[in-house]
C-alpha cells in the first residue's frame, strides 16, 4: 500500500510583490525520492525551506499537508505507514492525521523536528569536536540511555562509512567526510523526510560520487523519503525516482528522473541527429 507523506496544493510564495513560487501542486509518497531541477533563481531552495517550516518562509497562498501517524497518548509522530501499529514509547496505537503544516500550531514544531536538511556547505558541524562528539550532541535532547546512544551512533556512522574517523576532529575531515558527517547527524533524528539542497555543489567529482552513492544506498535500504535540489541533471538521475522541473517559480514538468536531460546532453543528441 502506498502512503502519501506530503501533499502540496496551489502553493505560492511572494516577497515584495515579486512572485518566487507560483501555484505549485505535487505529492511525495512515503519512501519516495524527488528531485527539484532548475537554474539558479527557479525557486528550488525557497521550496525546500517552505516544506521544512523555516522561519520567514510561510506560504503566501496554498497549503502543505503532512500525512502522519501519531500517538494520542505520548504525542510521538511517525510516517503514515505506522497507523495501527503500537507506539514504541508507550504502547498506544498510532492513529492517522492529516496536518495542515503551516496552519497547525499543535503539530508544526513536532513535524519540523522530524525533518532534516543537508546544505551544500557544512556549517552545522562543531569543528573543534570529534566525529563521535558531533553525533553525541544530536542525541542530548532525546534522553536515551547512554548505551543506546552509543549503539545508534555506531550504527549510523557505519551507514555513512565514517567509523574509521570516529575519534578524529571534524575540522580535519575532507570535504566529502564532512558532508557524510552532516548526513549522519541528520539521520540521527530519524527524519520523516530529508531535504538536500545542492548537496554536492562544492565538491570535486570523486567526492560527489561518494555522497551520491551514500544517499542512494541509505534511502533505498531504509525506505526514507528524500527531496534533493540540484542544477545537475546527472545527479538527480542517480539518486531520485522522479523530478520536478522548475522555471521562474512554476513547475514546467514532472517526469521520471531517468528521463532528465541537460542542455549539453540535449545539444549532443541534436548534433548526432543532424
Amino acid at each position: 500500500m502506498e502512503y502519501k507523506l506530503i501533499e502540496v496544493e496551489n502553493l505560492s510564495f511572494i516577497v515584495d510583490n515579486k512572485v518566487i513560487l507560483d501555484d505549485l501542486s505535487f505529492k511525495l509518497r512515503e519512501g519516495e525520492s524527488l528531485g527539484l531541477c532548475g537554474p539558479t533563481g527557479s525557486g528550488k531552495s525557497v521550496l525546500l525551506n517552505i516544506l521544512r517550516g523555516t522561519k520567514g518562509y510561510a506560504p503566501s497562498k496554498g497549503n502543505i499537508y503532512y500525512n502522519i501517524s501519531y500517538c494520542p497518548l505520548c504525542k510521538d509522530i511517525q510516517s503514515p505507514s505506522h497507523v495501527g501499529k503500537k507506539c514504541n514509547k508507550c504502547g498506544k496505537e498510532y492513529i492517522f492525521k492529516k496536518v495542515d503544516f503551516w496552519n497547525d500550531e499543535e503539530f508544526f514544531n513536532s513535524i519540523k523536528k522530524r525533518t532534516a536538511i543537508m546544505f551544500q556547505r557544512t556549517f552545522s558541524l562543531f569543528g573543534q569536536r570529534s566525529v563521535f562528539e558531533n553525533m553525541y550532541e544530536v542525541f542530548l535532547e532525546m534522553q536515551l540511555p547512554e548505551k543506546e546512544v552509543n549503539f545508534k551512533i555506531i550504527e549510523i556512522l557505519q551507514k555513512v562509512n565514517l567509523m574509521h574517523r570516529m575519534t578524529h576532529i571534524a575540522r580535519d575531515l575532507s570535504g566529502g567526510e564532512k558532508q557524510r558527517l552532516v548526513l549522519a547527524r541528520q539521520l540521527a533524528i530519524d527524519p520523516l523526510v530529508l531535504f538536500a539542497d545542492e548537496p554536492t555543489a562544492t565538491l570535486d567529482p570523486v567526492t560527489s560520487n561518494i555522497i551520491e552513492a551514500t544517499l542512494n544506498t541509505i534511502f533505498k535500504n531504509d525506505g526514507r523519503s528524500l527531496i534533493v535540489s540540484s542544477q545537475k541533471e546527472n545527479i538527480l538521475r542517480k539518486i531520485t525516482e522522479k523530478a520536478l522541473i522548475l522555471g521562474k517559480g512554476r513547475i514546467e514538468a514532472e517526469i521520471k528522473s531517468k528521463d532528465l536531460v541537460s542542455d549539453s546532453e540535449s545539444k549532443s543528441i541534436d548534433s548526432d541527429k543532424s
